[in-house]
């Protein structure tokens, strides 16, 4: 039967360890929601969260605004799927972003 895929970019960031100064683990940071849609705040613990109106119920958290942008695309990848997964429809927003894979 036919499956849906995601169709987007990857691209890794950051260098691996080493010794000394502690390196940087590498991630790799994928664009779902346009920077622009989403929506930052911050609550009174300092946490970071972010969410955007184009995935309501999709929302994630942070120490820093990066590293809350940076899980809200994670989460918003992962909810999409899930919505894929289930049959459940996908937003009109990102429809655009899906293709079916024979």
């Amino acid at each position: 039967p036919p499956s849906q895929a995601v169709q987007g970019q990857a691209a890794r960031g950051g260098g691996g360890g080493g010794g000394g100064g502690g390196g940087r683990v590498a991630q790799i940071h994928m664009v779902i929601v346009p920077q622009s849609k989403i929506e930052l705040r911050q609550d009174e613990d300092g946490v970071w969260i972010a969410k955007s109106e184009l995935l309501k119920g999709c929302h994630a958290h942070g120490k820093d605004r990066g590293e809350a942008i940076l899980r809200f695309q994670e989460a918003a990848k992962a909810h999409l799927e899930a919505l894929m997964e289930s049959g459940r429809p996908i937003p009109p927003a990102f429809r655009k972003q899906f293709i079916l894979a024979a």
